[in-house]
């Protein structure tokens, strides 16, 4: 009896065990389908995240392309625009400089007997008659311009060129060897070329535009007085004073001074000129100024 009630207790024990064990593994598979859920939930959401991550992405990179392209078009308009109106204002300006200014060729100039030489000077490309045409072909002179407004501008400008940086034995002999000095650049006229010559530097006009004094004293002219300066004869000019440019005195006194009328003063002192002054500049009445070495039988005592 005990026995059998031994091995009674015994089943009973490894019943119990058993449902334990049966339970226990019942509960282990509940918490790994939970756990499995819970992995594929987390799964799905994160998928879920990834791709409206992914939509706004795509959404706001589509704006932005049409953004930009809408921009880069707009601005390539508004470009074009920019440059069409500039490329219009820059040949309006162009169109009203035209019609307010006359361009001038040599042929303006032998009709009007302001080439001295009749032409013959513009044969010669470089000479400083042709150099002074060019100007006056391309910048021109206002339609308003008379005949003596151009002889007179001319004239200028071969004065320009025939004493800017202008090589010569005084100019080996004052400045040495092979140099040559530019002019001063106080208000140079090769930048003033647009403007009235009144408005140049040295140069002073009556009420109708007529030089009445040319002063470019100590300025570093070099070379030759020019004929074509006899033009300014036309007008009211009473002073030509040149002092202090050690660097003019090639060849004989200018004759230029000559066929000068109305000029009361020539200023030449401190220049290098040497010789006589010609009797017909003593006759014209002109007050000359010139250095001790220059005979004159009209001249200012030297100093």
């Amino acid at each position: 009896m005990e026995l059998e009630k031994i091995k009674t207790d015994q089943k009973v024990q490894r019943g119990s065990i058993v449902g334990e064990t049966v339970v226990e593994n019942d509960i282990s598979v509940e918490r790994g389908n939970r756990l499995i859920n819970i992995h594929i939930f987390r799964k799905d959401n994160v998928l879920k995240f990834f791709m409206i991550i992914i939509a706004v992405f795509a959404v706001f990179g589509l704006g932005f392309g049409i953004g930009e392209s809408y921009s880069r078009d707009g601005s390539s308009a508004s470009s074009d625009l920019r440059g069409s109106n500039s490329g219009s204002n820059a040949k309006q300006n162009e169109d009203d400089t035209k019609g307010t200014r006359r361009f001038i060729n040599s042929n303006d100039l032998i009709s009007r007997d302001i080439a001295v030489n009749n032409g013959l000077e513009f044969t010669i490309e470089d000479s400083y008659q042709s150099r002074a045409l060019k100007i006056l072909e391309q910048k021109g002179v206002e339609k308003s311009y008379s005949a003596q407004k151009l002889a007179q501008r001319y004239a200028l400008l071969c004065l320009y060129y025939s004493t800017y940086s202008v090589r010569t034995d005084v100019t080996d002999d004052q400045f040495g060897y092979g140099t040559v000095p530019n002019w001063k650049s106080i208000s140079p006229w090769k930048f003033s070329w647009e403007k009235d010559e009144c408005t140049w530097y040295g140069i002073a006009c009556d009420t109708h535009g007529l030089v009445t004094r040319v002063e470019l004293t100590n300025h570093l002219l070099t070379g030759y007085i020019p004929m074509e300066l006899k033009l300014l004869n036309d007008g009211p000019i009473g002073v030509i004073d040149l002092t202090d440019n050690r660097g003019l005195g090639q060849g004989r006194f200018p004759a230029v001074f000559s066929e000068f009328d109305s000029l009361e003063v020539l200023g030449l002192q401190g220049c290098s000129f040497t010789g006589k002054v010609p009797e017909e500049v003593c006759n014209r009445n002109i007050k000359v100024l010139v250095n001790c070495d220059v005979s004159c039988s009209c001249c200012e005592p030297c100093s």
